[in-house]
Parts: C-alpha cells; sequence; structure tokens
C-alpha cells in the first residue's frame, strides 16, 4: 500500500493539498509545511495524517508508516501506537464530514448547496490551521480552553475577521463538532456578540449605471431578480410556464421532476408557493 506525503498549500480559500515528490533522485527543497500523509485503510476510508512542519521528519514518518503498511501485508506482527488506539483526529473526523455531507449534496433540496459546503470548507479551514498550530491531533485534545483560544486565534487572524465572520466561523465548527457528540462550543457561540449591519440599498443611479453596461439578456435576468425577490434556486428553477403574461405574475413553485422543493422554516415542511406580481415590461 503507498503512503503519499503531501504539503498543504495557502490557507482559507485558497487551500489545496500539493504531493511531494519522493522518487528515487529526487531530494525535494525549499518547502514549507505543515505535511500530512495520504493513505487507504481496509474499510475504504483515506485519511489525512498530520506530521509536522518538518520536511525531514515528514519524510521519516512517511517512511515509518510505508514500512508499517509492508509489514501488515508480509503477516508480520505490528505492535500500534497505544497513544492513538481507539482515538480519532481531527483531520481524518472533518474530511470524513465533508464526504458525507458531498453525499447528500442538494439532494432534493434536503442536503447542503455546493455554495453552503464551499462556505463550511472555508470556515474549517480556520479550525484545522488551528490545531496544526497547536500541534492538536485528536478530538479528545478539544475542551473548552482550546475552543477559548481558537476564539482568540480568529480574532488576532492576519485576515482581520470582523465579530460577525468569527461568529459564522465558529458556528460551522459548533455544527461539525455536535455531529461527534462533542456539544461543549455551544455556550461560547451565545457568547459571541456582534452587531448587525443594517442592508445598503442600492441608489437609483448606481442601479441605472449597472443597467446600463449589462447586455439584454442580463438586464432581464437581474431585473427579474430586483423586482420579483426570489432566491437564488427559485430563480435557477424557474421555467416559462411559471409566468403568467396576462396576470403579470411568476408563480415560485416547487418541482419534483427537477428534485426541487421550496425550503420551509422547519426541514421537514417545505414552505407554500406563492405569486409574485412583477412588472408588465418584464413579461
Amino acid at each position: 500500500m503507498a503512503v503519499t506525503l503531501y504539503r498543504q498549500v495557502g490557507k482559507g480559500k485558497a487551500r489545496r493539498y500539493q504531493k511531494v515528490n519522493l522518487g528515487r533522485g529526487r531530494r525535494p527543497a525549499d518547502l514549507t509545511g505543515p505535511y500530512f500523509l495520504r493513505y487507504s485503510l481496509a474499510n475504504g476510508t483515506r485519511p489525512w495524517e498530520p506530521v509536522g512542519d518538518d520536511l525531514d521528519a515528514a519524510i521519516d514518518a512517511q517512511k515509518r508508516k510505508q514500512a508499517y503498511f509492508e509489514a501488515l501485508d508480509a503477516n508480520v506482527p505490528v505492535v500500534q501506537d497505544q497513544d492513538e488506539s481507539g482515538r480519532t483526529k481531527i483531520t481524518d473526523a472533518v474530511f470524513q464530514w465533508f464526504a458525507e455531507l458531498q453525499l447528500f449534496q442538494g439532494k432534493d433540496q434536503q442536503g447542503k448547496s455546493e455554495k453552503k459546503l464551499r462556505a463550511y470548507n472555508y470556515r474549517l479551514g480556520f479550525f484545522l490551521d488551528f490545531t496544526a498550530q497547536q500541534n492538536l491531533r485528536f478530538l479528545d485534545q478539544i475542551d473548552r480552553n482550546q475552543l477559548l483560544r481558537y476564539v482568540k486565534f480568529l480574532r488576532e487572524h492576519d485576515s482581520d475577521l470582523d465579530d460577525r465572520t468569527v461568529h459564522n466561523v465558529f458556528e460551522t465548527l459548533n455544527t461539525f463538532l455536535r455531529t461527534r457528540d462533542i456539544l461543549i462550543a455551544g455556550k461560547i457561540l451565545a457568547e459571541l456578540d456582534y452587531a448587525e449591519k443594517p442592508p445598503k440599498p442600492y441608489t437609483k443611479q448606481e442601479l441605472k449605471e449597472m443597467f446600463a453596461a449589462m447586455d439584454d439578456e442580463e438586464k432581464l435576468l437581474y431585473g427579474l431578480f430586483l423586482n420579483s425577490g426570489v432566491r437564488d434556486a427559485e430563480m435557477q428553477n424557474t421555467e416559462y410556464l411559471d409566468f403568467n403574461w396576462e396576470k403579470c405574475t411568476l408563480h415560485v413553485q416547487p418541482k419534483p421532476w427537477r428534485k426541487f422543493r421550496l425550503k420551509g422554516k422547519s426541514k421537514k415542511k417545505s414552505a407554500k408557493d406563492r405569486f409574485i406580481p412583477i412588472p408588465a415590461k418584464l413579461v
């Protein structure tokens, strides 16, 4: 079984993982961590095992893990590290959660949208950066004190996160931790206050300038958005027959053949369909 060494490149939305070439005659240089090992387990999962920021130490860890699997394949008795036995690694839990969310992405509007998954990935990236910085590897190391340090980490982050963003990032962590039956983050989340920013509408002149720069198709699309107030998913599933040309209305309704439902306040209930009046010039 091959054990591959990767390094993390970038942070936040720009985060990605780049393979470190360790072939014969290749000696990587001038690379920065953190580093991760990737391999396949018998249950089909492919964990990301953090091995620190030092390249030489990461290469040694890759060799040890490779020798471990080769010994297993050769039926040589191997003693498991007792410190890791039965403990869940943070990186494994995070990537497993993402994998589970992706299984139901957009399924009949019950799962998370692609936009929501991108937001979750961006927000939990801060947590992975924090745990790597603090050398936290296992979920059982996450306690109230660590979570308070994480809040401090977010508030002092180079990205200059505002209070609302800190709240949203921590809220996603709380959502993730609750799936692992870790319930200690909720009280801290309740204490993270932020001031609501009132929406700032475009002026008539700003709208006039924006529409002047659009082509005919864009004017129709954004004119409908502006005058109907429909949501993104509702617009994406709007069809020709939803328009009543005589009454100048748009019928927003579920479409089972598109696996589209109107989301209600409760996950178990769908919202009712509705008719929205629109200007005659749009129809």
